[in-house]
């Protein structure tokens, strides 16, 4: 079969930056027009998180064009995901893939095999352990895999991983 490569999309890259620098000019107001010290306070809160998230996503934007690097590699083997830590899902690991709509957004659910599960949550510090958990009370699986944004279809993408299981 052939290599797949799934981008991101340039058009929620360009939301997320118009959102950004919305949020961040209603937290500069609330610095200079403060009715109390707790507008002030989440002013500056704002400005912070709001501009360390531009940054963040104006990084990630510029590395993907630079390198062309796609958001996803789908191989006969394995998943790739690509960002600031690489991830690699073997299809040989993973028993099915689903997809489920939370908050109108949808997500692939990776439905790993028994011991993989076990292996996995093992393996994950204290913190990861906790995540993976809420994870399976939430979606029943471990990890997701967010389409968001990306250039093709959610249930589109799940039914073609699917046949990659056969």
């Amino acid at each position: 079969m052939e290599e797949i490569k799934i981008y991101n999309s340039a058009w929620r890259g360009l939301l997320l930056h118009l959102g950004c620098l919305v949020c961040c000019a209603i937290s500069v107001f609330l610095i200079y027009h403060p009715e109390n010290i707790f507008h002030l306070i989440i002013g500056w809160v704002g400005v912070v998180f709001f501009v360390f998230g531009y940054i963040i996503i104006l990084l990630d934007i510029v590395i993907q064009l630079a390198t062309g690097q796609p958001f996803m590699t789908i191989t006969d083997k394995d998943i790739i995901l690509h960002g600031r830590k690489q991830t690699v899902i073997k299809f040989a690991d993973v028993e099915s893939f689903s997809v489920v709509k939370m908050n109108k957004q949808k997500f692939i659910v990776i439905h790993y095999k028994p011991n993989v599960e076990r292996t996995k949550m093992d393996k994950a510090g204290t913190f990861g352990r906790f995540i993976r958990s809420i994870n399976y009370m939430l979606v029943g699986g471990q990890e997701t895999i967010s389409t968001i944004g990306t250039s093709m279809d959610t249930q589109e993408l799940c039914n073609m991983l699917n046949e990659r299981l056969k």
